[in-house]
């Protein structure tokens, strides 16, 4: 996507990019006389002489800070796509790689998707702003040549048709996290089709204002959370019907779950009121003229419907697409897709979180990597049989992290033992250091001292674009 806009920076210009699922953006802004410029440096992206393996180096450093700093949403959100898109579905890969994903591949397998994806029938130019239009196009068939003119291939993509059978369920405890909160989400159809857009506008009429339905039962009548919001996830391949609920201090997921449910039960059978369809409609219609309303976002929406197959007609005209959508068109695709056994959760827990609401005062814990039922028993001062009983499993089994284990009545807060403390009390201070060879990298020292590389970045004063040297001295942090 480009944009000829007179504010720009007349040489630099702006830019900006994003990665989906299946789709990778380039939005440049740029004034008018730099707009020959940006159609060759776009040209440029086909170009593989750029590969080094400085530059692939560089890049998993990014990739592995990205995937340390995610948010609480965003480690969530990676969980849900990973339950509703099991392996062998298109978007069964994350956003955000795992860093030990992206060390496996090498300089050779990145050229090789590169000459495979970045061609000029697999991708979608647009172009919006003051600008000769007879020009522009002249530019784009100098540096992209006659196949830039023959439409994006919208090549085929398998969905397998394997049917979820039972909810879903991952629970993750977050210590940033004071209250509770979960993620809902259901496999839906993808972008273009006329299901998906009854999912837009059945969100828009979910959780959109506050006398929706799930705002109005969830926020203001019953105090179970502190904000909620209904989206679809969009994508060619697969897509994802989702609402998260930020939970309140006196809440728990299951009580929101159980109101969730009940709403939608409401629109499987009796379907939304004219006054509802209407008010989402033209919600959906503001929103829309909304994103296309600045150059950048119009040549943005441009491309995107080229590319993802949806309808021109309807960028410019969105009642067009919502409006022969009805009661009955939003009883069907709940029915057809919003069923509760095909219901994937991710609930989320502050560390050893109770609802202090209910009597005898339910708390919990979950289950971190290496703990053991005697472990938790001695951290919260109870007995492994009460534990046991309590969460009627067999003792002899074990536990798994992420298992959410209700604590016994009378259990304390969370303690270190006292061989914890005198172990970290008399624990050495002994400086660790690495001296580079050659080969490393900051991504494999991290791995091998176990610890990040923003914590090896920050202490010794790195610039993480700069290489690293042969027999350069680095601290590892604690």
């Amino acid at each position: 996507a480009f944009v000829a806009d007179d504010k720009a920076l007349v040489h630099a210009g702006r830019s900006e990019h994003s990665v989906s699922r299946d789709a990778a953006r380039f939005c440049t802004t740029v004034p008018p006389e730099s707009l020959k410029f940006a159609i060759w440096r776009e040209a440029a992206r086909l170009s593989r002489s750029g590969f080094t393996l400085q530059k692939l180096d560089a890049a998993r450093l990014a990739l592995r800070l990205r995937f340390e700093e995610r948010s609480v949403e965003g480690r969530a959100q990676a969980h849900l796509e990973a339950l509703a898109f099991e392996p062998g579905w298109p978007a069964a890969h994350a956003v955000i790689p795992a860093p030990d994903v992206v060390e496996r591949y090498s300089l050779g397998e990145v050229r090789r998707f590169h000459r495979r994806h970045y061609r000029t029938n697999f991708a979608a130019l647009g172009i919006a702003g003051g600008f000769d239009a007879a020009q522009a196009l002249a530019w784009v068939r100098e540096y992209l040549g006659d196949g830039a003119f023959r439409g994006p291939e919208n090549r085929p993509v398998a969905i397998a048709p394997a049917r979820q059978t039972s909810p879903r369920l991952v629970v993750l405890e977050q210590p940033e996290l004071k209250n509770p909160a979960a993620i809902y989400g259901w496999r839906i159809p993808p972008l273009g089709s006329n299901e998906h857009r009854t999912f837009e506008l059945l969100a828009a009429m979910l959780a959109s204002s506050e006398g929706a339905p799930l705002v109005a039962s969830l926020v203001k009548e019953r105090g179970k959370a502190e904000s909620v919001r209904a989206e679809v996830l969009l994508q060619r391949g697969a897509a994802l019907f989702q609402i998260r609920v930020e939970g309140a201090s006196r809440s728990e997921p299951d009580d929101a779950q159980k109101i969730l449910l009940a709403a939608l039960a409401r629109f499987r059978y009796s379907g939304p009121s004219p006054q509802e369809l209407e008010a989402a409609r033209r919600q959906l219609e503001v929103s829309a003229w909304g994103r296309i309303e600045s150059p950048l976002g119009l040549s943005r929406a441009l491309g995107e419907a080229e590319l993802f197959g949806d309808s021109l007609e309807t960028l410019y005209d969105p009642m067009r697409a919502y409006g022969a959508i009805d009661a009955a068109s939003v009883r069907d695709v709940v029915t057809r897709f919003l069923d509760p056994q095909e219901l994937c959760v991710v609930e989320q827990y502050p560390k050893d979180w109770y609802d202090p609401g209910q009597v005898p005062l339910p708390r919990f814990h979950v289950v971190s990597r290496g703990e053991t039922l005697i472990g938790i028993a001695s951290r919260h001062g109870v007995s492994v049989a009460a534990l046991v009983k309590q969460n009627k499993i067999d003792p002899k089994r074990p536990i798994f992290p992420g298992q959410k284990l209700k604590l016994p009545p009378g259990a304390k807060p969370a303690r270190g033992t006292k061989s914890t403390e005198r172990a970290g009390s008399a624990a050495t201070k002994k400086e660790r250091v690495h001296v580079v060879r050659k080969g490393d990298t900051l991504s494999e020292i991290a791995l091998r001292h176990k610890v990040s590389v923003r914590e090896i970045v920050r202490q010794n004063g790195l610039n993480p674009k700069r290489p690293i040297r042969i027999g350069q001295r680095l601290v590892i942090p604690p």
